[in-house]
């Protein structure tokens, strides 16, 4: 996706449906990454405590080091040979990432909800999955 779309829409109650749609499937991925967060710690947690039963034992496993990152620009980070408690940070703040952006959509339509009165087309350009600006056409404007 662009970092910029726009989107016509007849009225506000359009806008609405497709808002509820935007937020359903943000929640989806929301739930999908926190899913992985939560296999991830337990496969952490089973290393932790194989390595600790084994200790007990007198074997000791080599540590791996922390993968390697390099920041490519403030928005994009390179990361090599993911190790899974490493894995579990980058999905948690996705995740929270995700979360935000559904606040930041339900109070859009929070918003929306109280002019959905309003029969006027609009446009909407989005940033990033966000609605940046939302353009209430109350006159028509004439072409030149």
């Amino acid at each position: 996706m662009s970092i910029f779309e726009m989107k016509k829409y007849n009225n506000i109650e359009d806008f609405i449906k497709d808002l509820e749609s935007r937020i359903d499937k943000v929640r989806k991925d929301v739930i999908q990454y926190l899913k992985k967060v939560d296999e991830v710690s337990r496969a952490a947690k089973r290393e932790m405590l194989l390595r600790s039963l084994l200790s007990k034992r007198g074997v000791r496993l080599p540590t791996l080091p922390r993968s390697p990152t390099l920041e490519l620009t403030e928005e994009a980070t390179l990361i090599i040979d993911l190790k899974p408690q490493d894995l579990s940070l980058v999905y948690e703040e996705i995740s929270d990432k995700l979360q935000e952006t559904v606040e930041k959509l339900l109070r859009i339509r929070e918003v929306m909800e109280k002019l959905k009165i309003i029969n006027a087309p609009i446009e909407v350009y989005y940033e990033n999955g966000i609605p940046k600006y939302i353009i209430v056409k109350l006159r028509t404007v004439e072409k030149l």
